[in-house]
């Protein structure tokens, strides 16, 4: 059982330039010191593809998203791959569009996103240049909500999710004698 402070928040308007997250941004509706994952779904590439897992995304076409909360995720998707080969995840510069994180880390938060790999982006089929309905991967679903209850249950747990700078630090410590030579 997770004792996290785990809060939903859904916007609208992203679309036409993330309105629902500029106001909530605006109206204090997220505590400043809030660690926000957003969910999407971002266009499908040839390296990105459905069926390949959830995917942790480290920027979008705007920016990169807070690195030690992308590496915290990144790590714990890891650990559940290495510990069940059914797990599969990706992690991916998905620079096809922009998602709330880079709105929210432009307003000051701490932000990076997970994502669905998706088919017919915005609805239009590329092969046949026809109106089709959006399509994502069952499997790549579940896989989004498993990873999201390895986060939440693990992500404030050291020794599971470590912040980059200890592991930086960690690293230097075992290993700065090659300094001295």
């Amino acid at each position: 059982t997770s004792k996290a402070d785990v809060r939903l928040l859904f916007t609208r308007a992203e679309e036409i330039g993330f309105l629902g997250t500029i106001a909530a941004c605006k109206a204090g509706t997220i505590p400043k010191n809030a660690r926000l994952i957003c969910l999407e779904n971002s266009k499908s590439y040839a390296e990105s593809p459905i069926g390949g897992g959830p995917i942790v995304r480290v920027g979008d076409a705007t920016s990169t998203f807070d690195s030690d909360l992308t590496f915290r995720c990144s790590r714990l998707a890891m650990q559940a791959a290495q510990k069940d080969k059914s797990f599969r995840y990706q992690r991916k510069l998905m620079a096809g569009g922009t998602c709330e994180a880079s709105a929210f880390q432009a307003y000051g938060y701490i932000a990076t996103c997970l994502c669905l790999p998706l088919g017919n982006y915005h609805n239009m089929n590329e092969t046949t240049s026809r109106i089709d309905s959006e399509i994502i991967s069952i499997d790549d679903f579940d896989g989004l909500v498993r990873l999201l209850g390895i986060i939440v249950n693990n992500l404030d747990d050291p020794k599971a999710s470590p912040a980059l700078l200890d592991r930086l630090e960690d690293l230097f410590a075992k290993r700065k004698h090659v300094l001295d030579e």
